[in-house]
């Protein structure tokens, strides 16, 4: 890990969906046309095995699953009503009654947040970013163990 950089790939944002495998025993019908993946949340990375740690959106178990047997979709989350409820069922027996299909919202990022929406969908700015040059400025050159980072 000394003078290496680290590996980066295994890393996924928190709170996307991903669709992931049922193992074949684990499966209640084995009919060939039956559902082979569950839609799960990520909720982050295991801690005692290698893998990541979901929660399934239909009854609410964590599961952890390997990245072999997973596909993730960063750009997408759940509802947080439907969580919110979710979970109120699975821990408090709520009396919530859920949607038949898991609602699907899409992941905020920064440029969404700063830019309007167009309905091509494509993001423009209305006017052009202003572009400004710090000079003398103590952030620029920040010490770090290797002397200084810029």
């Amino acid at each position: 890990m000394y003078q290496s950089e680290p590996m980066l790939d295994d890393l996924q944002t928190w709170g996307c969906l991903a669709h992931v495998r049922i193992r074949s025993e684990s499966r209640q019908k084995k009919e060939k046309l039956e559902a082979r993946t569950r839609l799960l949340l990520l909720l982050g990375y295991s801690k005692s095995t290698l893998g990541y740690q979901f929660i399934d959106l239909v009854t609410a178990p964590v599961v952890t699953a390997r990245c072999g047997n997973l596909k993730f979709h960063e750009e997408f989350t759940t509802d947080g009503t439907y969580m919110t409820h979710l979970l109120e069922n699975a821990l408090f027996d709520g009396d919530h009654v859920p949607p038949e299909t898991v609602p699907v919202a899409r992941i905020k990022t920064s440029m969404e947040t700063c830019l309007p929406a167009r309905s091509d969908g494509i993001f423009r700015a209305e006017k052009p970013l202003e572009v400004i040059l710090l000079v003398n400025d103590p952030a620029e050159t920040v010490p770090c163990s290797r002397g200084t980072c810029n």
